[in-house]
């Protein structure tokens, strides 16, 4: 009995160390060594039948390498991403949930890019009740306003300079419109530059072919001075093809305040029928008004 005993543990011992070189070899731990030689056998038994029976009953599989690197674990950062921020959530509710120093963080950060194309990403955080972050954005304001300003008197001082070049005028009416769209100006200043616009290129039209962007903004333009008049009759005679779902929607506004339903059905007729691909905003008003059609 004895002899049996003794080669029990001889075995053992011996299974023992060659797991233990096969685990330093595989970079595995080695702490099971020591379990497989105080449970002489048993420590083989409890280790391994729980695999050898899964295998012969192959209901599943178990990849212990495969579950614990499936996934790698990320990083807490103690600051936020500004980038990733502001591409997940709009900055307004990252700031709603964010310390102060985290809001100046995220404006400061979005507007050090560039403060003349991601101005208008942090205007909302304008209305924040951190003071210096409010402060944050109407300098940024002011600096975009100044800027395009300048750039505006310059085009229109080369435009004086040279009025048969259409080029110059081209150019200053793209300038003009990404000026109105800015938010930045007040609401008269818009009225003056919109029929700044709409004068300049009534007399584009004699010179040169006007684009269908030129037209679009001209429409709209027209109907927010309230020149209702000579919105519908240029409407009538604008090319259906060239007409975008900011002008329908222009039009579609025009109609409504001045309670024409029936010319106002014919323009949503017109944009239901159109080829135009409609932001889910249009199609929610499309919608809208089609179901409240009687």
């Amino acid at each position: 009995m004895e002899k049996i005993m003794l080669g029990i543990a001889v075995v053992n011992f011996a299974a023992s160390i060659i797991f233990l070189i096969s685990a330093v070899s595989k970079k595995q731990k080695i702490g099971l060594t020591i379990f497989f030689m105080v449970f002489s056998v048993m420590g083989f038994v409890i280790y391994y039948l729980p695999q050898w029976i899964l295998n012969i009953r192959k209901q599943f599989s178990y990849d212990r390498e495969s579950l614990v690197k499936r996934f790698d674990i990320e990083q807490v950062q103690s600051m936020p991403v500004v980038e990733k921020e502001l591409n997940i959530v709009p900055i307004a509710d990252a700031m709603a949930v964010s310390s102060n120093a985290e809001k100046r963080l995220l404006l400061l950060e979005q507007l050090k890019k560039d403060i003349h194309t991601n101005y208008k990403v942090v205007l909302p955080a304008g209305k924040d009740s951190d003071s210096e972050s409010a402060h944050y954005v109407a300098a940024a304001k002011m600096e975009v306003y100044r800027g395009k300003q300048e750039k505006i008197g310059k085009m229109r001082k080369q435009m004086e300079k040279e009025p048969e070049n259409t080029e110059y005028l081209r150019e200053y009416l793209k300038e003009l419109t990404d000026y109105i769209e800015s938010d930045l100006l007040t609401e008269r200043e818009a009225e003056l530059y919109k029929a700044d616009y709409c004068n300049r290129l009534e007399h584009a039209e004699k010179k040169t072919k006007v684009t269908g962007d030129e037209y679009n903004c001209y429409v709209m333009y027209l109907v927010d001075l309230k020149r209702y008049k000579e919105a519908e009759a240029f409407w009538k005679k604008f090319n259906q093809c060239e007409r975008n779902e900011m002008a329908y929607r222009k039009m579609l506004q025009m109609y409504y305040d001045v309670g024409d339903k029936q010319k106002f059905y014919t323009c949503l007729d017109g944009l239901r029928r159109s080829a135009i691909k409609l932001s889910p905003e249009g199609l929610k008003i499309l919608r809208y008004w089609t179901e409240r059609r009687e």
